[in-house]
């Protein structure tokens, strides 16, 4: 229709073309008369543009007359399939996604791809496991799901981070080597009590042992380093060092190498001590003996 006056409580498709500017183009109004007073527009009543194509530009709006993008909606967008999956752009600046234990990739939940072209699965994804409660970056070396690794694991139930583990039993547990320029531990006296210094820690160095060693091929997902290893066997440095050892929920048993610091420190000051006990020995020995045989010399040059 033309832009004559409209139906109360009606859809009415306007050719706004006579109104030029920005306004010009195919548009269709609602007009409710919810006062029911016989008149429409006024306030309280519905009176808007539901749908607008402009002219030129081609600019489609939903809500607006005035559309400055391709589409140009006011208000929220909803795409879904079912209830299993669905996505919305609200209209406070948020992007929910969308996909229960229902949908065809059970473990997936909402998840945005990143890739070349609309031909592959994904170069890098981010997404929410369903099934563990986390947050997600997968990638993959061609675009195909095939190839696909995952890079980066946050879990909801305790923050855990995992680079390379799918479930993190650790604030920061990574599989794979680790690149730092500095590490940095808390150490200030006024964090802690009980300070006593450590004893006897040359002759606990004494019971360890270091060893070189090959990783067994079973154990290849977890990342370890190739090649002949040097270290110690975590179950040995238990049995003198029990502080320095964490065992995992599964029972396996790791190192804290950092802590061997302290415990060297002491052992090299305990062996210092060893070293000056045994000058002090070997001199008052020599002393003794020197005594003793200057005695014997004056006694024969007084014969």
């Amino acid at each position: 229709s033309t832009s004559s006056r409209p139906n109360l409580n009606s859809w009415t498709l306007y050719n706004m073309n006579e109104y030029g500017g920005v306004e010009s183009g195919l548009s269709i109004w609602e007009y409710y008369d919810v006062d029911n007073n016989g008149s429409y527009c006024n306030p309280g009543d519905i009176c808007q543009s539901r749908f607008h194509i402009q002219n030129v530009t081609g600019n489609v709006g939903i809500g607006k007359v005035t559309p400055t993008q391709k589409l140009d909606v006011y208000g929220s967008v909803l795409s879904q399939t079912s209830t299993a999956q669905s996505a919305l752009l609200s209209s406070d600046g948020n992007l929910e996604l969308q996909r229960d234990i229902t949908s065809p990739v059970p473990s997936v939940g909402g998840y945005v791809d990143l890739k070349t072209n609309f031909l592959e699965d994904f170069r890098t994804r981010l997404y929410y496991n369903n099934f563990n409660g986390s947050f997600n970056i997968a990638t993959t070396t061609d675009g195909f799901s095939t190839t696909g690794s995952e890079r980066l694991t946050i879990l909801a139930s305790n923050g855990f981070t995992g680079l390379g583990i799918l479930n993190p039993t650790e604030k920061l547990h990574v599989i794979g080597n680790i690149l730092a320029s500095g590490v940095i531990t808390p150490s200030d006296a006024r964090y802690k009590q009980n300070i006593v210094t450590l004893n006897n820690s040359l002759n606990n160095v004494l019971k360890l042992r270091g060893v070189t060693y090959d990783m067994k091929a079973e154990y290849k997902d977890k990342g370890f380093g190739t090649g002949t290893q040097i270290g110690v066997i975590a179950q040995e440095l238990e049995a003198v060092y029990p502080q320095l050892i964490n065992t995992s929920s599964d029972g396996y048993k790791s190192v804290d190498y950092s802590k061997f610091a302290p415990i060297l420190i002491e052992a090299i000051k305990d062996l210092n001590t060893k070293h000056d006990n045994d000058i002090q020995q070997l001199n008052a020995k020599h002393t003794e003996q020197l005594n003793t045989l200057l005695k014997r010399i004056e006694a024969l040059e007084k014969k």
